[in-house]
């Protein structure tokens, strides 16, 4: 997971799969890059982002409880968005679709 500062915003690559076997360790990199980049609006760029599962949301839901505001996931390929979708994450957090999805 890389990050880095573009203009007002922390950028969070998130790529491969988050599951239960990685969910807290990505959580807690979350965590530690939107600490490192203080008074940065954290955006999650989820066009690497392969698979997501319960464990994976749940951590983002930690992160975005912790944060205090609706956070902003972009390119999300189809099977992400569905994943966001179906939990009702989207009235959770501002999920974008990668632009050659059609959703």
């Amino acid at each position: 997971m890389d990050s880095f500062v573009s203009g007002d915003k922390v950028v969070i690559e998130l790529a491969g799969r988050i599951d239960s076997t990685n969910a807290d360790i990505t959580e807690a990199m979350i965590t530690n890059a939107i600490r490192s980049f203080d008074g940065k609006e954290p955006l999650f760029d989820a066009s690497a982002l392969e698979y997501i599962s319960s464990g994976g949301l749940r951590a983002l839901m930690r992160v975005r409880k912790a944060a205090g505001e609706r956070l902003t996931v972009s390119g999300a390929s189809p099977f992400v968005y569905e994943q966001f979708e179906m939990t009702g994450f989207t009235e959770l957090f501002n999920v974008t679709a990668a632009k050659w999805c059609m959703i």
